[in-house]
């Protein structure tokens, strides 16, 4: 099981640090990436960055809905990660989103995976 570092939650978003290390960090997000979502999902990228972690994985898989504001949060952190020499990967990506990303032109510049088949039938961990 995975245990919670940090969580930060919002009114429809929550964003867990699920494991973490001197460089790389992994985190889950949940619900809706909307204007509210925006500044708290920036607020822990930018802590981890500012920890000196350089290699972020964050879990889209639980996102059910995204607004401009969230999106441009996500390019954001993308730029900033990359103008830090580090990465930030966007997984489990799917349909829904994926399709909201290329119609804002983003499918093409933030790094995504999309949902593994594990993931899909909940066996993932």
């Amino acid at each position: 099981m995975v245990q919670r570092l940090l969580t930060r939650r919002g009114q429809s978003f929550a964003i867990d640090l699920v494991d973490s290390d001197a460089r790389s960090a992994r985190l889950r997000a949940r619900g809706r990436l909307v204007a509210a979502a925006a500044d708290m999902i920036s607020a822990i990228l930018t802590a981890q960055q500012e920890r000196g972690v350089r290699y972020v994985r964050v879990d889209l898989s639980e996102i059910t809905a995204a607004d401009l504001r969230g999106l441009n949060a996500l390019l954001d952190m993308h730029r900033r990660f990359l103008a830090g020499r580090g990465t930030l990967i966007f997984t489990g990506v799917g349909r829904e989103l994926r399709a909201t990303l290329a119609v804002a032109g983003l499918d093409r510049i933030l790094f995504t995976t999309e949902p593994t088949a594990e993931a899909s039938l909940g066996l993932a961990r």
